[in-house]
């Protein structure tokens, strides 16, 4: 156990502020069977997009909309933003 522990989690959804849930999201994915490369493959992007995406790294409005679309829980996913062109 480390006293940082809680520092580490709190860097990980720095990048566009929008609190993804990547362990509540990959649960739901686990669940339906779904793989970060299904879900690239399915709108055109690559599979490191996507775990950015997860990871809270990137703002990835196609992404969230595809998990919504699948019936992922929105509150799992942050605000969706718009990306940058």
């Amino acid at each position: 156990w480390s006293r940082n522990g809680g520092a580490a989690a709190r860097r990980r959804n720095f990048g566009s502020g929008s609190m993804v849930h990547e362990q509540k999201i990959r649960m739901w994915m686990l669940r339906k069977n779904i793989r970060p490369k299904d879900v690239a493959d399915s709108i055109g992007v690559d599979k490191s997009y996507v775990s950015h995406f997860l990871k809270g790294k990137k703002n990835a409005p196609r992404i969230r909309e595809w998990f919504v679309g699948q019936g992922c829980p929105e509150k799992y996913l942050g605000k969706g933003k718009k990306e940058a062109a």
